[in-house]
């Protein structure tokens, strides 16, 4: 598949996720917007839920689902993302996994955050007409492999964040008022440990901090 191929199959009109370039957000400080909190307990984590009056909670293989007043509700799961990327590395890339390591080098495919942003920060809009073949088959895979993983929220933005020894992903903007979900992606230590999906109709950035900022590790 040539470069012009690539561009059309991945355009910026049917693919907006791919062209989003990470934005680094600052968490505001919220700790103290909601008093009649819930707090969630989940394999490991805990955090506040910016939501207020839980109707119920499923505990299923794999994820706990909390649903509240208004429709509102938050997934936790225990989601080993970076894993699925490294195991996908040889679908997408057919003998390229020596080549991911020479390219981006040891320690980013070793950390499970630096590994993430690289794949994810994949981008069509890299292409160049006078890439040689080889390169071309590469970022090609790694372009493929951004699709797959991607979430649809990501068509709306992506903002990387850092609190403490806790680092993170966010898809969507609770700004958006197309969508109103947003996925984030927790990492300590460089590692993927969590992933956490929060809904609201209502949705801010405020109350998102107030969730991150309420995160314990245990």
């Amino acid at each position: 598949m040539r470069v012009l191929e690539l561009k059309v199959s991945f355009s910026q009109e049917t693919k907006p996720k791919l062209y989003n370039e990470i934005v680094y957000r600052e968490v505001k400080d919220t700790s103290n917007t909601v008093l009649n909190y819930e707090r969630i307990e989940y394999n490991g984590i805990s955090f506040k839920s910016p939501f207020i009056s839980l109707k119920g909670a499923t505990h299923n293989a794999g994820f706990d689902y909390y649903q509240f007043s208004d429709n509102a509700y938050i997934v936790v799961m225990e989601k080993q993302g970076a894993s699925l990327i490294r195991a996908l590395f040889d679908q997408f890339i057919p003998g390229y996994k020596f080549k991911v390591i020479e390219i981006l080098g040891q320690e980013t495919v070793n950390s499970d955050f630096k590994l993430t942003k690289s794949v994810i920060g994949s981008s069509p809009a890299e292409l160049s007409f006078f890439a040689g073949q080889e390169e071309l088959e590469y970022k090609r895979g790694m372009i493929m492999l951004a699709d797959y993983y991607l979430p649809n929220e990501a068509n709306d933005a992506i903002y990387e964040f850092q609190l403490g020894e806790v680092s993170g992903i966010q898809y969507g903007n609770p700004g958006n008022s197309k969508n109103s979900r947003v996925i984030l992606e927790i990492f300590k230590n460089e590692r993927h440990r969590y992933t956490i999906m929060m809904y609201d109709e209502t949705l801010s950035q405020d109350e998102i901090d107030f969730l991150l900022n309420s995160l314990v590790f245990k």
